[in-house]
């Protein structure tokens, strides 16, 4: 995930530097074009002057001042105001009537003045306002393209009918809010809309199905989304009755709103059966939030979705298991979801996405990811064809296993656990030495091998090798984790992994760690010499590697015969570019 993040971050820096290179020069050809410089020089000083007053005016420090609405009538031609909790009196017919953008946070009035001049305005912005209601007679606002009225004491909202240009409306955090008007269904242009946390609005406007071009829906906590979602399946009901059916498609379609990209539901005490059957009429949705939500499985309704590219169910504290979502997920939030188990992805995916899981406590596999198992419950023949000979003392014991995100005083006792995640096999125990049956044995944190195939493996594949070696604790309380890196000396190929199972070492004991990793055909072959590298980067203080050994291991298929491990090594090739393994 870190590597994602320093790739994402300088395509996005060096986006925004061309387009102030591209800015930058755009100035320099205008102030070229200029013939007197003293009058751009002189001009470029008072819009100084107005900056520093608007920041002035708008600083947290001034929130009591107050002016005379008239003061700004000789400013004819300002197009940007803001003027944050600045109480204006009289009258605002004078008002500069050529206002393009007018920014009034903490507006005290409980309605807009009739007189204001809009008629030029493209956004306003009046949040955390006590306006109740936006004006007593609704108006026509031809060029108004933004509204924000986020965290204001609105009531009611009304007057859609006169905001023909209307792209952008904030209404999130408006507490008091019972009331939208259905007239939003005719706001043609409207590309945002936010409804989140209005916990008063009992009714989402169900014309909001009808708008056409609305990217982003927000209904987060707000009251309505269940009711909404529900007139929606009900609305599929009608559709598929018998007495209009002969009017309507025979298939059910979802009537929410075809042109979303993004919707996020968030908070809404939605269960299963809270969705209706069908989304696939939003064709376009690429992303969507069902956090916390009461859902305990993915619904059905989420694979009809094609083209959805990020899924968010955190904080779903019923969820148990998110099964076949749709193929073209590429990113998948599921942390904090204590009930869940399983995480699988459809067979014609090629490759999994970014799935994040702190947290999920109970997770015990994400297909071609990782899959956890108790030792003593994995069959012998799997044990066996890993070239784990001779483990079953250990299979009972306990030790304390952490999870990467929390601290060693929270690690439990568990069962030996087999930790699988990109073709690498992982468990640790206690012990004071590898296993004797490895025959390549060295003291401290490294070793290497000439690969050598004994005569009873003759004109047999190399499927993998074993390493161990063991952790000695200087202290009590310490993390241990696997870090290795494995070089093919012959061939210059370097595999480096770092394992995503912990555990907390005692003072009076040591931890033997036991991996297999697969190699595909011909990777590492007879002759080759192999190196291997515990590492220590000086993350864990407290340990030291008192003796690491290394094993090849063979491939003993027989003929017609059913391989123990098909299902692990399905995931081992499909799903590399997905590892934190390098090669």
């Amino acid at each position: 995930m870190n590597l994602l993040r320093q790739e994402t971050l300088p395509r996005s820096l060096s986006s925004v530097r061309k387009h102030n290179f591209q800015y930058d020069d755009e100035n320099k050809s205008f102030r070229a074009a200029q013939p007197i410089q003293m009058i751009y020089e002189f001009f470029l000083r008072i819009w100084l002057v107005l900056a520093q007053l608007l920041l002035m005016l708008s600083s947290s420090h001034c929130k009591k001042v107050e002016l005379r609405a008239d003061a700004l009538r000789k400013m004819d031609k300002l197009k940007l105001l803001q003027l944050n909790y600045v109480k204006l009196n009289g009258s605002y017919k004078n008002f500069p009537i050529g206002l393009r953008w007018l920014c009034m946070h903490g507006f005290h009035l409980k309605f807009i003045p009739s007189d204001l001049p809009m008629e030029n305005m493209v956004s306003l912005d009046m949040s955390h306002s006590n306006l109740t209601q936006l004006w007593k007679k609704p108006k026509l606002l031809g060029s108004l393209k933004i509204l924000n009225l986020r965290n204001s004491k609105l009531v009611r909202v009304e007057g859609f009918s006169g905001l023909p240009a209307l792209e952008r409306l904030f209404l999130n955090n408006c507490k008091s809010l019972v009331y939208v008007c259905e007239s939003i269904g005719g706001c043609d242009s409207l590309v945002i809309l936010d409804l989140s946390y209005c916990n008063k609005l009992s009714n989402v406007p169900i014309s909001i199905s009808k708008l056409k071009n609305v990217r982003i829906l927000s209904l987060n906590s707000c009251l309505g989304a269940s009711g909404f979602l529900i007139r929606m399946k009900d609305m599929e009901s009608c559709a598929s009755s018998s007495s209009i059916g002969e009017f309507l498609p025979k298939t059910p379609k979802s009537f929410l709103v075809p042109s979303l990209v993004t919707l996020s539901l968030i908070g809404n005490n939605l269960s299963n059966e809270s969705f209706p059957k069908d989304f696939s009429s939003m064709s376009m949705l690429k992303t969507l939030y069902l956090n916390k939500n009461p859902i305990d499985s993915l619904p059905d309704c989420v694979r009809s979705l094609s083209r959805l590219e990020e899924l968010h169910v955190g904080e779903c504290w019923m969820l148990k298991s998110i099964l076949c979502p749709p193929p073209t997920i590429q990113y998948l939030w599921a942390d904090d979801c204590p009930s869940l188990i399983k995480i699988t992805f459809p067979q014609e995916m090629w490759g999994v996405p970014f799935v994040f899981f702190e947290e999920s406590e109970s997770l015990t596999e994400v297909q071609g990811i990782m899959k956890i198992q108790a030792v003593a419950q994995i069959d012998d023949i799997i044990l066996c064809r890993l070239g784990w000979t001779n483990i079953q003392h250990v299979k009972d014991h306990k030790i304390r296993i952490l999870d990467s995100y929390k601290q060693p005083c929270d690690a439990k006792k568990l069962p030996l656990r087999m930790f699988y995640e990109f073709g690498i096999f992982s468990t640790c125990f206690p012990g004071k030495a590898v296993p004797d049956w490895l025959p390549h044995k060295s003291k401290g944190s490294s070793i290497s091998i000439s690969i050598a195939m004994p005569s009873s493996s003759m004109n047999k594949m190399i499927q993998g090798i074993n390493i161990s070696f063991v952790h000695t604790f200087l202290g009590r309380g310490i993390t241990s984790r696997i870090r290795i890196k494995v070089e093919n000396v012959t061939t210059n190929c370097k595999w480096r992994y770092s394992g995503g199972m912990y555990a907390v070492g005692e003072t009076d004991e040591d931890i033997v760690w036991l991996c297999h990793w697969m190699f595909g055909d011909n990777e590492i072959k007879n002759g080759d010499e192999v190196g291997v590298t515990i590492i220590d980067d000086g993350t864990y203080v407290g340990i030291m590697v008192r003796e690491c050994a290394i094993s090849p291991v063979y491939n003993t298929d027989k003929e017609n015969e059913e391989d123990p491990l098909s299902y692990y090594k399905s995931w081992n090739r499909r799903y590399l570019e997905s590892s934190s393994i390098i090669n």
